[in-house]
């Protein structure tokens, strides 16, 4: 192998353990740590150590010792949430041979502490370029290079490729050119199973190429949750998706939110159940899922969720909730530029529902739009029990139930305008709310809307679900359509003229045999023009051309699943 790489190898001997008082390299476990470890290059000195960890680590130390001597430590690193970090080690000594190992303390629900190890001998001269590969323990379809760069490498990016197949590459990463130094990068998309030649690639100030010794990496095995899709047609780019159960059967299970590629294969997973699974602008990805810890009760038997923030390699890196001792509700969040998210959350009220067939001390479910800082305070709040009338809900909406769903928000947007839009499923409206002030702008659909339906056969939406704004003033969503005659679900597109207060239908989509989806489900605007459609009870996903033709399609092999969402972007990174 040359010089400047090198590969994870089994945990060293166990040495006599240094004094009292001096930190002691232990058995190596087997544990949710990794680590993997790379000389520095030229011109820094030391090595480089990549380690990943699990989020319920209370404390992570880096130790390293050469052969006969006392171990060295790292002191004590942040371990927060989990995550994966670069260790730069600048005192160990060409031509030596290190052990080198992170002790990591869990809590005490999980029991004993984890450690891991690697041996790292330096070589007598570094190279330029020097990199280092570890499993990522989040997600067995990526893994983790540490790249160390010597001083004049202005940026770095990793190639990569099968045994026998073509060579890819991840991003290019600029770097501090003046300094040299090292970087995490992560290598996204690998199959399971499968072994692979790995280099670091960069360019010098004067454009001159530079690379690493190769590296081998072989990835692991699937877990069972994650599934593989069924396509037909020729797709582009990759899809995200959530499943979740149908309610139809008692023998159903969950799947975790994975990315596939347009022939259906996983490319990305994160080892968590959700229903709202999405890419944020900044590149990370949030899902919503059961809250362990609610700030309501959930007497009246609603769940409240918890939006979990991960980065690419699946570290959690925050968490969201709805402010206030209110429940937060997992139908969708966006993060907005200035760091904060828009989000729904859930409010119960006791209501006399005797004169319209319910109980006169009512359990009802409202939502609330908030708009929550990083630190949980919240900077907006919208409460649609002070917009909507409880009368407004369609027929639908069962009023003598244990809990009366009033208002089943399941959409965010913001619009151009830097405005935001909520979908309330119950009451089959859309409402725009003032950024501001958190007032009510406006109303489409519902008994009370500001809009009149222009064009369309149906009279508008019925009981909606995703909400897209496109340009122009126009509004694109999933009619699940419960309250047509006969119940028909399809994609469909308005344009809003504010000043004459009209919707115009100008596009939609139905599959042909036509379906019925009773809820959930999504219409997304393709770069190319196409739409994207998830006819989620359906467990069918469908692109379509302008004209609504058929280009490709996903569907799941195990149809008690539903799809909660399929949203496509172009790249992992």
């Amino acid at each position: 192998m040359a010089a400047g790489c090198h590969d994870v190898v089994p945990p060293p001997t166990i040495y006599t353990p240094p004094p009292e008082g001096q930190p002691e390299i232990r058995d190596c476990g087997t544990g949710d740590i990794t680590i993997a470890a790379a000389p520095a290059a030229l011109g820094s000195p030391g090595g480089i150590v990549v380690i990943g960890w699990p989020d319920h680590l209370t404390s992570l130390t880096v130790l390293y010792r050469a052969d006969g001597q006392v171990a060295k430590t790292t002191g004590p690193l942040e371990t927060g949430t989990g995550g994966t970090a670069i260790v730069e080690l600048p005192d160990l000594a060409p031509g030596t041979t290190y052990t080198i190992q992170a002790q990591g303390m869990a809590g005490p629900s999980e029991g004993s502490d984890r450690s891991a190890c690697v041996a790292l001998t330096l070589p007598a001269r570094a190279d330029a370029l020097t990199m280092t590969v570890a499993p990522n323990k989040n997600n067995v379809l990526s893994a983790v290079a540490g790249v160390s760069c010597a001083t004049g490498i202005k940026s770095v990016r990793v190639r990569f490729r099968a045994d026998g197949g073509q060579w890819e590459e991840t991003p290019t990463r600029t770097t501090p050119a003046a300094t040299g130094g090292s970087a995490i990068v992560p290598v996204l998309g690998l199959r399971p199973d499968t072994t692979y030649t790995l280099l670091a690639a960069g360019e010098d100030a004067a454009g001159q190429s530079v690379q690493s010794g190769t590296s081998t990496f072989k990835t692991g095995t699937l877990p069972p949750d994650v599934l593989t899709l069924e396509t037909t047609g020729a797709g582009t780019g990759y899809t995200m998706i959530s499943k979740v159960g149908t309610g139809t059967s008692p023998n159903e299970r969950e799947a975790f939110v994975t990315i596939v590629d347009s022939a259906g294969q996983p490319v990305w997973y994160a080892p968590v159940s959700g229903e709202d699974f999405r890419r944020q602008p900044d590149g990370t990805y949030t899902v919503s899922a059961g809250d362990p810890n609610p700030q309501i009760e959930t007497t009246v038997g609603v769940a409240p969720s918890i939006y979990r923030q991960y980065d690419v390699l699946g570290n959690l890196v925050h968490t969201w909730r709805a402010s206030g001792f209110l429940g937060t509700d997992g139908h969708d969040l966006r993060l907005l530029p200035n760091g904060d998210a828009l989000l729904l959350g859930l409010e119960f009220r006791t209501v006399d529902l005797s004169t319209d067939g319910g109980a006169a001390g009512a359990h009802v479910l409202g939502n609330v739009v908030q708009r929550v800082r990083p630190d949980g305070t919240a900077s907006l709040t919208w409460d649609a029990f002070d917009s909507v009338a409880l009368a407004d809900m369609v027929p639908a909406v069962g009023r003598s139930a244990p809990v009366v769903d009033f208002t089943h928000a399941n959409a965010l947007e913001t619009m151009p305008d830097g405005n935001y839009l909520v979908s309330l499923r119950n009451v089959s409206q859309v409402v725009k709310i003032d950024a501001v002030t958190g007032g009510e702008l406006w109303k489409l659909g519902g008994a009370d809307s500001d809009f009149k339906f222009v064009d369309d056969p149906l009279g508008g939406f019925s009981m909606q679900h995703g909400l897209v704004a496109l340009p122009d003033n126009h509004l694109l969503l999933l009619d699940n359509g419960n309250e047509h005659n006969p119940p028909v679900t399809r994609a469909v597109e308005y344009e809003l003229d504010t000043a004459e207060h009209t919707a115009k239908l100008v596009w939609s989509s139905q599959h042909t045999p036509r379906l019925f989806c009773v809820g959930m489900g999504f219409a997304q605007r393709l770069a190319n023009g196409h739409t994207l459609i998830t006819y989620s009870t359906s467990s069918l996903v469908q692109e379509v051309d302008e004209h609504g033709a058929e280009v490709w399609t996903l569907s799941d092999p195990q149809p008690l699943f539903g799809i909660y969402r399929a949203f496509r972007i172009d790249s992992l990174y």
